[in-house]
């Protein structure tokens, strides 16, 4: 499901929860990635993310092109420990390794993507970056100069040899909207749209997230957890040159807080 840790602007798009959600995230915020890369590109060199009591929460580096090179976030009920993410990426922009480690223990997990020009292939997940974990084949729609992610085939999947297949479904306006293991009454994610806002639901039936985007910038997002009877509600605000300013965070149990960020400039 979602996380409902400590998301912050920019570094989502490298943290993996799991690869359904990576890839659907891939697809959805695509232009939304695409022009923080490019607002940050030649500029932005270092973020910090602080809560209410000057708290680091969050740091993300970016590197030269714009894109997030590496994250570290705080792990809820481990005051002591980061979970930390690093990319590298080829020269096509491509994100091709990722790695992802608890930074106070020694488990490194390594992700890899495989690509044909811009066409992600393959998916390799390997554990402590040497067990092979996962390997997926990704399957595309090249039909009329379209290049649409239809789904993956995995003959080893999370330590198990058992193949098992996953369909990404869009619409008419080439949406993504379904997400769900071949021969499952269940979908693993199901997406509506609504004007400028993305509803995300949980095949489980675990919650749902809404994000609402305009000109291709995350507004607001709000996360929604059934088993938790919990919801909060972030809003973005930006300075006069495109950043994120702070984020107001509203939740059902009463709570109201900020997170703010501060920026490091290449010059």
């Amino acid at each position: 499901m979602f996380s409902l840790g400590l998301k912050a602007q920019y570094s989502e798009q490298l943290q993996f929860y799991s690869l359904d959600y990576f890839l659907m995230n891939r697809i959805l915020f695509k232009d939304v990635y695409a022009n923080t890369t490019e607002l940050m590109k030649s500029k932005v060199k270092n973020i910090k993310v602080y809560d209410d009591k000057n708290n680091l929460i969050n740091e993300t580096n970016v590197d030269i092109e714009g894109r997030v090179a590496s994250i570290k976030n705080q792990v809820v009920n481990i005051n002591t420990a980061m979970e930390s993410y690093k990319a590298q990426y080829d020269r096509n922009n491509n994100l091709i390794e990722l790695y992802s480690s608890l930074v106070n223990y020694k488990d490194n997990d390594y992700c890899r993507f495989t690509y044909i020009g811009s066409t992600l292939i393959s998916y390799d997940y390997f554990l402590k970056g040497k067990e092979l974990f996962t390997h997926c084949d990704m399957r595309h729609d090249n039909t009329k100069d379209k290049n649409l992610l239809t789904g993956y085939d995995s003959k080893l999947w999370e330590g198990d040899s058992i193949p098992y297949y996953v369909n990404f479904k869009y619409d008419i306006y080439n949406r993504l909207f379904d997400i769900r293991a071949m021969g499952d009454f269940q979908y693993i994610y199901q997406i509506q749209y609504a004007g400028d806002s993305i509803k995300i639901m949980d095949g489980n039936g675990s919650g749902y997230e809404i994000y609402v985007i305009e000109d291709n910038t995350i507004k607001q997002h709000i996360i929604y957890s059934a088993a938790l009877s919990y919801e909060a509600k972030r809003t973005f605000h930006y300075d006069e040159s495109g950043l994120v300013d702070y984020i107001s965070i509203e939740d059902t149990r009463g709570n109201k807080y900020k997170h703010r960020f501060q920026y490091e400039y290449y010059h």
